[in-house]
């Protein structure tokens, strides 16, 4: 019966290791999960200085300005200016 015995405590002993080690697991993936969202919740939210910005940056790449690029470029300096303003 001691042989028993010590098989049974060894299991029992076995078992809570293992039952600690997913505690630690769960934890794990809760902060996995948590510090994914808050990467993700960026790009939903867009940078507003880079969405004004983007329409100045593609007037600079192009090699030739299409017709009305004045429009275009003075809209986008109001509104970097009015952005500045906040």
């Amino acid at each position: 019966m001691n042989e028993l015995e010590a098989k049974k405590r060894a299991l029992v002993a076995e078992s809570e290791v293992y039952r600690e080690m997913l505690k630690l697991e769960l934890h794990n993936l809760r902060l996995y999960v948590s510090r994914t969202k808050h990467k993700l919740k960026s790009f939903r939210r867009p940078n507003p200085l880079l969405m004004l910005l983007a329409p100045l940056a593609g007037a600079f790449f192009r090699k030739r300005f299409a017709p009305g690029h004045e429009v275009a470029f003075g809209i986008t300096v109001a509104a970097v200016e009015s952005f500045a303003a906040f």
